[in-house]
């Protein structure tokens, strides 16, 4: 199946662009006291960030190490336009939007819209994309549909995360830490000296922490504390391994290996709601007496629509992630003219939790999802330049292949509805890809590429429902269903450098999400219809400006993304609670983004970030009535904002003495596609997310001496200085299922001490 879209730019950002151009004062780059110079991969080759005719923020090696950005959630509204959670009830999968573009379902038989690659692999679920890496030396996050050069399920954009390469010298550091809850942290990196053809590296973490949430016996009810004493606990550890063997100074083959475990207890699921909400016309749910419609279940016993720290439940309460991935890239410089580049790389989840989605000590909604899953990948690319470095290409083949299983019982309503659930699922996809950019001018670029993608799509489905105790009932017999999807992705910009410090650039890129089944059905009919790709058109101008002799930076973009066949996924609490796919129509997303870093003093650094957006349907079927005016999209915050400081307050022989902070910001936004005007349940502000702030520091004495080479470190820390409890994500189960909302918080006020040495 093939599928085109046909729209126009319908505004014009040029003089916006033209205005950034002419109101800073561009001068020569590169001065004492100038910013970082980052460079980045974002068109699969080394550029400077600055050069990039692509939207794309960087964050360096010192800037990970001092902001803690260790695994993508650390990213949550530090870029513009970039809103990341975890996915209900979990600590290890993320449900990450950029710019309105977002999967929210963490079920592994669906695919997300922004793709994660470690050191060029693709990662491709949501469920184990949460994990930490403690050796990251760069954290690019690129906005806007990167389909040329990622290839599918980059429709919104890509996580690059890269890490650190040996060095070939003995050198390493090593940390320990202690904060509130009794956190504990543990972390190193050693890098071997060189032998021979053979540079070697490996670096570890490992971490504990109480739960925020105690789990306390309510008398008179069952409840789990002797096995789940706390929830929203940490118990993690993990490790690294890279070598690189050089032949010689035109070959390098890099072997990476990553690992890391997670054994501990899932979120809360606090109930804040059990579906009385008088704005919204009379209530009807079975679990408020209030209500004509009440069953008796006392679940209104166990509503807290605030933060709590105690919690009483009777259903598992776990997640645990394994994650493991190998990858070798080898890379040939043929010439001045050919560099030939190969990555092969195979990753392996076992994922399992249990949930308690209720909240409560009744045994009301009981889910788990036991899931296994591996992938492998393989991709060749050649690159270089020609024509006398005018022309610049990339040309690559890529094959993916993956296999996933999910076992997923579910219990209801003290177990007289039991739904023996499982679904599987494979993947076969392969690409041919090639970029070009030709200096027509001196300093005009021109660029264009083009990918073309086909894939092959399995399901395997079967639903068994037992009620009222009766001899179970198959809903769904054991079901296969294949299809396939082809889809072209093109691109094409425009980079002027209007003087030294000031590029404009123009861009056109289309993205593409992968059609498929929906592992999670309830309906035969929904298994035997795949949904179709979701593809998106974009339109980007944008500025890069450097000023101050390279003390400062400044960025804008402004885009227009527009999208069909969008693949929303609608939760739907009927029969085995689950969500269903549906190509609603078309909608659009357009807005602003604003970056910038000044060194206001020696040593003292402030950035800012701003992305505003707007968002809307332009069609919306729903039982085949056009209601685009009536529905929001989802995880689309209006705003997101931040800002951070790093300031050296005070160096002599002795250290030097470090504040870091940042701000970050992300305005409220709609979690369920409901009516947006309907005086009854379900309404869409019933589910709306306040918007919310949170505040980071870190006081860091550094560059202590302690002998000969080796320095020491000291660093106090404190993450949501202000203690927010702001919800971060929850479940609406609508009013089939009583109108119940489970509700995770953003966790509270955490604070620690950090030792480190280097050598």
């Amino acid at each position: 199946m093939s599928y085109r879209v046909k729209t126009r730019l319908q505004y014009s950002a040029a003089p916006l662009a033209m205005l950034l151009a002419s109101a800073v004062p561009a001068l020569a780059q590169n001065a004492p006291g100038a910013l970082e110079e980052i460079v980045v991969t974002a068109q699969r080759r080394e550029e400077k960030l600055q050069d990039v005719p692509v939207s794309v923020s960087a964050f360096s090696a010192d800037a990970i190490e001092q902001r803690g950005l260790t695994n993508v959630m650390a990213l949550n509204s530090l870029a513009p336009n970039v809103s990341i959670t975890n996915a209900a009830g979990n600590s290890t999968a993320a449900q990450i939007g950029i710019r309105g573009g977002i999967q929210i379902n963490p079920a592994l038989s669906w695919d997300p819209a922004v793709g994660i690659y470690l050191d060029g692999v693709y990662i491709g679920k949501t469920q184990g994309s949460v994990f930490d890496i403690a050796d990251l030396s760069r954290i690019e996050v690129l906005r806007g549909p990167q389909g040329t050069l990622y290839g599918r399920n980059t429709l919104s954009g890509a996580l690059n995360l890269v890490t650190r390469a040996p060095s070939g010298e003995f050198k390493g550091w090593a940390s320990v830490g202690y904060g509130n809850y009794d956190y504990k942290v543990g972390k190193f990196a050693l890098d071997l000296p060189r032998f021979g053809m053979v540079s070697a590296s490996v670096s570890g973490r490992i971490e504990r922490r109480d739960g925020f949430v105690r789990n306390v016996a309510t008398p008179g009810f069952a409840n789990t504390v002797a096995r789940t004493p706390k929830l929203n606990n940490l118990r993690s550890e993990g490790g690294r391994i890279a070598v690189d063997f050089d032949p010689t100074d035109d070959i390098n083959i890099a072997y990476r290996y990553d690992y890391s475990n997670n054994n501990q207890s899932n979120q809360f699921y606090q109930m804040t709601s059990v579906g009385t909400v008088p704005q919204f016309g009379t209530a009807t749910t079975i679990f408020d007496p209030n209500s004509p419609a009440y069953a008796g279940i006392p679940l209104n016993l166990f509503v807290n629509p605030n933060y709590s720290e105690t919690a009483s439940i009777d259903g598992p309460a776990y997640e645990r992630s394994q994650v493991q991935g190998h990858s070798i890239t080898g890379t040939w410089n043929a010439s001045d003219a050919l560099s030939l580049k190969s990555i092969t790389a195979y990753r392996k989840l076992t994922w399992k939790d249990g949930l308690d989605l209720d909240g409560s000590p009744l045994p009301i909604a009981h889910t788990q999802r036991l899931s296994d899953y591996w992938a492998w990948s393989q991709e060749a690319q050649a690159f270089g330049k020609l024509l006398d470095e005018k022309l610049n290409y990339v040309a690559g083949f890529y094959f993916f292949k993956d296999d996933g299983f999910t076992y997923n019982p579910q219990s209801y309503f003290f177990g007289t509805n039991f739904f023996d659930s499982s679904y599987g699922f494979t993947s076969k996809v392969y690409a041919f890809y090639t970029q070009v950019d030709y200096k027509v001018l001196d300093d005009l670029t021109a660029t264009a590429g083009v990918r073309y993608s086909h894939e092959r799509k399995t399901i395997l489905r079967t639903l068994v429902g037992t009620f009222n105790f009766a001899p179970p009932v198959t809903l769904i017999p054991t079901t296969t269903n294949a299809a396939t999807f082809n889809s072209t992705t093109p691109m094409a910009s425009l980079t002027y450098r209007f003087s030294d410090g000031i590029n404009l650039y123009a861009r056109y890129s289309q993205g593409y999400k992968s059609g498929g089944f929906n592992g999670e059905t309830n309906t035969a009919a929904e298994l035997n219809t795949p949904y179709r790709p979701e593809k998106m058109d974009a339109y980007e101008i944008g500025s890069k400006i450097t000023f101050l002799e390279g003390r400062g930076t400044f960025n804008a973009a402004l885009f227009l993304n527009k999208s069909s066949d969008l693949q929303l996924s609608i939760f739907k609490a009927t029969g085995a609670a689950s969500s269903t796919v549906e190509n609603a129509g078309k909608g659009t997303a357009r807005g602003l983004e604003l970056e910038g870093s000044l060194r206001v003093l020696d040593g003292w650094t402030v950035g800012m970030n701003y992305g505003y957006l707007n968002t809307y349907y332009s069609q919306y079927l729903d039982s085949g009535v056009n209601v685009a005016a009536d529905r929001p999209f989802l995880h689309s915050p209006k705003h997101t904002f931040s800002v951070n400081l790093d300031a050296r307050l005070y160096q002599s022989d002795n250290g030097t003495l470090r504040l870091i902070t940042d701000y970050a910001y992300q305005s409220s936004q709609f979690f369920y596609p409901y009516s947006l005007t309907r005086t009854t349940n379900p309404n869409a502000f019933y589910t709306q997310v306040p918007g919310y702030g949170i505040v980071n520091a870190k006081l860091l004495l550094a560059d202590i001496p302690v002998s000969g080479d080796v320095t020491g470190e000291v660093a106090f820390w404190m993450k949501n200085i202000a203690d927010n409890r702001a919800v971060q994500n929850w479940i609406d189960f609508g009013p089939g299922f009583g109108n119940i909302r489970p509700t995770n918080f953003v966790n509270p006020r955490t604070f620690g001490a950090e030792l480190k040495v280097r050598w």
